[in-house]
């Protein structure tokens, strides 16, 4: 099964057994296993139906809190199933990228739409720092579904871009129309107010207490930039979102 992907990781040791690909904190896993990972768990699906079909910004935030990017991102009606389906096709080359986790989230799912001779790699960045870097990687690894989770750690990025340049995918082109993303999942979504650190609905002494703690602590709930690093810069972002107060 996995003899086509060439691995690459910057942080840990590469371990692949059966269908899994474990790179220190980041798990790699086919449906089954990542359901039995996740079992338990509140998923927050986005199944991008309720989004109009056509042209979209450059940026389009999910109603899971997941911020999907890329160059001329597009919502791609009745594809393969009849959902809609987003679809990044110009350039085929084109990085498309997943990102805005809440703090704590540690698992996401994807299903994926290709051709057999599409190929992507994919690379998953941590909060922490971490990446796992996967090369080659095509539709028929995973029977179509991308699944990763992190442990000690939460996820900060998932970015895919076609293997072949503006050419065709897989060396031999083709199939591009069906490179989209559908069912996009997550255990965990942000605050609508995200300087509501108590999670009370109001803004107050404790708040500003529960970042002061998060931010000494180092803990990834004061990373308000979500670089991974924490500077002036995370203070200056909590105090503005703590000015504008909730909806």
């Amino acid at each position: 099964m996995m003899n086509k992907e060439r691995i690459q990781i910057r942080v840990g040791m590469v371990i692949a057994i059966a269908a899994q690909v474990a790179s220190g904190d980041i798990l790699i896993l086919d449906q089954s296993e990542f359901a039995e990972a996740t079992s338990g768990q509140t998923m927050y699906v986005d199944s991008l139906e309720q989004y109009p079909p056509g042209l979209l910004a450059a940026e389009l935030v999910l109603s899971n809190g997941i911020a999907f990017s890329g160059d001329a991102p597009f919502i791609l009606s009745g594809a393969v199933t009849g959902n809609v389906l987003i679809n990044n096709s110009t350039p085929i080359d084109a990085l498309r990228a997943f990102s805005g986790f809440a703090p704590d989230a540690t698992a996401m799912s994807i299903r994926l739409y290709l051709e057999a001779q599409d190929e992507y790699d994919v690379t998953i960045r941590t909060v922490g720092g971490d990446e796992l870097i996967l090369q080659e990687w095509d539709d028929n690894d995973f029977d179509g579904f991308f699944g990763v989770v992190v442990t000690n750690d939460s996820l900060a990025e998932v970015s895919f871009r076609v293997v072949g340049g503006p050419s065709g995918p897989g060396g031999g082109g083709g199939g591009i129309g069906n490179y989209a993303f559908d069912d996009i999942a997550v255990n965990a979504i942000g605050s609508s107010c995200p300087a509501d650190l108590t999670g009370d609905g109001a803004l107050d002494f404790f708040d500003i207490s529960a970042f002061l703690g998060a931010y000494t602590a180092m803990d990834p709930a004061a990373d308000f930039t979500g670089d991974g690093s924490f500077s002036f810069f995370d203070v200056s972002l909590f105090l503005s979102e703590f000015s504008a107060g909730c909806p």
